[in-house]
């Protein structure tokens, strides 16, 4: 195996690796004696010392009148020639491929400071015996041949070459070597193509994809010998392959950007062609590769809680970028509890300090009221004289009655006039300016709220109006007391069974005579019968209090005769 003495020499500085049983190299210049032998044996190490695996030898020779070099690299990885010399102590010359005639000048084994022909040694030659002249009779003309002359083949058959290869990270060697043959060429040259990769970003993994053709370094084997490849160096983010072809470099086309191994296409690898077990390619880690990450503010997320549940509903903006959200949602069968809704940057993205990356809302289920509709608008009649009755008729207002549906009648020219609240028929009025508003009773709520503007004329000025009656609301509150057995008696709300008017606390009307209710304040309205109305605050608020004294205690007093009641 031939290698040029400064690829031999980068190669061991690379390796640093020491010949077998020496424990410490010689203290002596490289002038001073060897302790190994020189002769026509070879190169002989002093026992107990031998050739260990990763060191080598380099020899400089004269040979036909031309100074030569040559080196050996001992590796027994991959069955390599060089490792039947590992474990032994005497290296031939003939392992340098040396015949013939030839002088070697000057040796150098790894671990060794001491060189041959460095102290003043004399080159050690080898000549080969020449033998005496042979006398022989003349000769006398051959017959004319008429085979074809012989040709002498003028490279050398790859089958008959041995390749060997190292690799290291964005570098290494490839050497050509034929046992007995120190030079010459090969038919076929091997083609490097030394290719760097780097990584998209954002980048992550080893190794990362998609990735972008940074460059390449081509070389070519064409003789017997090393050639030292190395790709374009990049420092982080990158991915070093080494590829290889006997068919020359079109076999060796690269796409523009690697979607993933060999997607599109990649030309073969070097330890494949080689038929190696060292892996000829290197991938840095994704470390250090990511950009800064980009600052984004999350939009906010909104929710609608309606009565009841069918209308509730969460809703986060679409066609965000930079992160995501995620629901937590507590809310139960019913449809009640809390839902808690996330924004999670994804990677490349940040938010910012401060920023509301969180929105909670608690859903109930309340009850929707009942909706009702207006059956339709108010009517109206202005104020006529009726002679045949002996006056005027007052004019009226006629709404058309639904459950949970009431109105009120304000009279816009007399601001501090009571307003009349109606659920049904006919109202009569004065003439004046009237708004009439419909309004929903408790428990209930309008589809559409509707209010009406109107002028009730004054047609029977000369006539005697008679005034219709609006009735005065009231209810009486009893309040509960301490009976004398120590219980509490029944709130009452009384209504007259004479009075005209309707008593509602909600949707609930109150029925002539005592109704039992709680403690507590209510609110209670009022309705009018048809044709009439109702003058005062109304609905109005009425309370029921609770017995001031713990009926309890009375008892106990009235049991133990205190203040000098008997019991």
């Amino acid at each position: 195996m031939r290698k040029s003495l400064a690829a031999a020499i980068t190669l061991v500085l690379g390796v640093g690796i020491a010949v077998a049983g020496v424990g410490t190299a010689n203290a002596a210049g490289s002038d001073g004696p060897t302790p190994y032998t020189v002769d026509a044996a070879g190169v002989t190490l002093p026992s107990p010392d031998t050739f260990a695996d990763g060191g080598h030898v380099n020899i400089k020779y004269k040979q036909a009148g031309q100074d030569k070099d040559a080196g050996i690299h001992f590796e027994s990885l991959n069955k390599q020639p060089s490792g039947q010399w590992i474990g032994k102590s005497v290296l031939p010359w003939s392992a340098f491929g040396l015949s013939g005639d030839y002088c070697i000048t000057w040796v150098q084994v790894s671990n060794y400071n001491e060189h041959f022909g460095e102290g003043g040694q004399a080159p050690f030659c080898v000549t080969t015996a020449v033998a005496p002249p042979v006398t022989t009779p003349p000769a006398t003309d051959p017959p004319a041949s008429t085979a074809p002359p012989v040709t002498e083949p003028s490279c050398i058959a790859n089958d008959t070459v041995t390749f060997t290869y190292t690799y290291a990270k964005d570098h290494g060697t490839v050497t050509a070597s034929k046992a007995g043959t120190a030079t010459g060429t090969l038919c076929t040259p091997l083609a490097i193509r030394a290719t760097t990769w780097t990584y998209d970003l954002p980048a992550s993994g080893k190794p990362s994809y998609p990735q972008t053709l940074s460059g390449f370094n081509d070389f070519t084997l064409s003789t017997l010998g090393t050639v030292t490849y190395t790709a374009p160096t990049v420092d982080v983010c990158r991915q070093y392959d080494i590829y290889a072809s006997f068919a020359g470099f079109d076999a060796l086309k690269l796409p523009a950007k690697l979607v993933a191994p060999n997607n599109p296409y990649e030309p073969k690898f070097l330890h494949a062609t080689l038929n190696g077990s060292v892996l000829t390619y290197s991938a840095s880690n994704s470390d250090g590769c990511q950009p800064a990450p980009t600052e984004v503010t999350p939009e906010p997320v909104t929710f609608v809680d309606t009565c009841g549940v069918a209308g509730d509903a969460i809703t986060t903006p679409s066609d965000v970028k930079g992160y995501t959200y995620t629901t937590d949602d507590k809310r139960d069968a019913n449809g009640v509890g809390t839902v808690t809704v996330t924004a999670h940057a994804i990677d490349g993205y940040v938010f910012p300090a401060g920023a509301t990356t969180s929105w909670s809302h608690d859903f109930t289920d309340e009850p929707c009221p009942i909706v009702v509709k207006v059956p339709g608008d108010p009517s109206t009649t202005d104020q006529v004289c009726d002679l045949d009755n002996g006056g005027s008729i007052q004019g009226t207002i006629t709404v058309t009655g639904a459950t949970g549906l009431s109105y009120v009648i304000h009279k816009n020219d007399a601001p501090s006039a009571p307003d009349v609240t109606v659920a049904d028929g006919t109202t009569r009025v004065a003439p004046g300016s009237y708004t009439v508003t419909a309004i929903a009773l408790p428990g209930f709520v309008i589809q559409t709220p509707e209010s009406w503007d109107y002028v009730i004329a004054d047609d029977a000025s000369e006539c005697q109006i008679p005034t219709l009656p609006a009735y005065d609301a009231s209810v009486q509150v009893v309040n509960p007391v301490c009976n004398t057995d120590g219980s509490t008696s029944t709130g009452f709300l009384v209504v007259d069974s004479s009075d005209p008017l309707a008593y509602y606390v909600g949707t609930a009307r109150l029925a002539a005579g005592k109704t039992a209710m709680a403690p507590g304040t209510y609110t209670v309205t009022a309705v009018a019968p048809a044709g009439e109305g109702v003058s005062g605050t109304n609905p109005f608020t009425v309370t029921i209090t609770a017995a001031d004294t713990d009926c309890g205690e009375l008892r106990t007093l009235a049991m133990t005769g205190v203040f000098g009641v008997p019991i």
